[in-house]
């Protein structure tokens, strides 16, 4: 039995009994009854008058009177100055709507003859027998589930697309490697006492052949000692445009090492960074790393080869042994 009071408009005398094809007026009230007495729709009595106002509207021929400004004031109470635009409540509760008829028409109630929709973007609903849903599936929202068959070859399909899809990002990568810029570093001959001018030169070598290493980073000569070589200098060197200059000073004491290393900027010779460091003669190999270390550090590079080792650390350095070693 409907409700009392339900918001069901007066029957227009010329409304007439089949309001759709093979769907009468007498069989779709009787399907409205069936589904506000559901336990789906038995605590939601919003969504009750809701239905009931749309299915009587349509049902006495004043379908094209069913709008949100309507329903937000016929069913849901809002007053004259009900704005749909600033309130959503007909939109929210139709989409409530459809998914409680759905839930209706999934569960047992299913093999009812008589189906009522509210298809998206409408307020109008429809009806149709049950028989004709296998020919109209647009009308009623019914789920479909593949073969399991059908499901592992979609599967096996998408997991074919994903690995090619990897397949190419990879080779393009790969074959199309990104160029990016290198920083370059000119390094000056380190200066310090003149009878130990070979062993400083032996020991900028070896620490040019540690920054080459890095791979990330380029590395080229000066043959002027930049102390000595003033403001001229550092005019000729910016037309190189490296991005620092090496440059620094060694000396030799008692079997100990003293070293005073500075980035330059190529422009004016400012001091971009200055560290010293000391070390004995048999510590050459990692004073020499740990150096190269700063210097990439400082670049704001670091070394894609690692670790970074000393040119000659298998054997000793020759400028060790050479004609200045006696000058302790």
């Amino acid at each position: 039995m409907r409700k009392e009071g339900r918001l069901a408009g007066t029957r227009d005398p010329t409304t007439p009994d089949s309001v759709e094809p093979n769907v009468s007026r007498i069989a779709v009230e009787a399907q409205l009854d069936r589904i506000l007495a559901s336990r789906i729709f038995a605590h939601s009595e919003n969504l009750g008058r809701f239905l009931q106002f749309v299915v009587a509207s349509k049902l006495d021929g004043r379908a094209n009177q069913v709008k949100e400004y309507s329903i937000g004031v016929e069913v849901f109470g809002r007053g004259a100055g009900f704005d749909p635009k600033e309130d959503t409540i007909v939109r929210v509760q139709a989409r409530n709507l459809r998914s409680k008829l759905c839930a209706y028409y999934e569960s047992a109630a299913r093999r009812d003859e008589i189906r009522i929709d509210l298809p998206k973007g409408t307020y109008v609903p429809v009806f149709h027998a049950a028989a004709e849903t296998s020919l109209t599936p647009s009308l009623a929202p019914v789920t479909t589930v593949a073969p399991p068959r059908r499901l592992r070859s979609v599967h096996l399909l998408i997991g074919c697309v994903v690995l090619a899809g990897a397949v190419a990002v990879y080779w393009f990568t790969q074959r199309s490697p990104v160029e990016v810029k290198q920083p370059l570093i000119l390094i000056a001959p380190f200066s310090g006492d003149s009878n130990q001018q070979y062993f400083a030169n032996g020991f900028v070598s070896d620490l040019a052949s540690i920054l080459s290493q890095a791979g990330n980073l380029q590395t080229t000569r000066l043959n002027t000692v930049v102390s000595t070589g003033g403001p001229d200098l550092f005019k000729r060197i910016s037309k190189v445009r490296p991005d620092a200059v090496l440059a620094g000073t060694i000396a030799r004491v008692k079997g100990s090492l003293h070293v005073a290393v500075q980035l330059l900027r190529p422009e004016d010779g400012a001091a971009l960074w200055r560290a010293d460091y000391s070390s004995s003669e048999s510590g050459i190999f990692d004073l020499q790393e740990e150096i190269a270390r700063s210097v990439l550090r400082q670049m704001h590079v670091g070394p894609q080869k690692a670790p970074l080792r000393a040119t000659h650390r298998a054997k000793s350095p020759g400028f060790l042994m050479g004609k200045d070693a006696g000058a302790r």
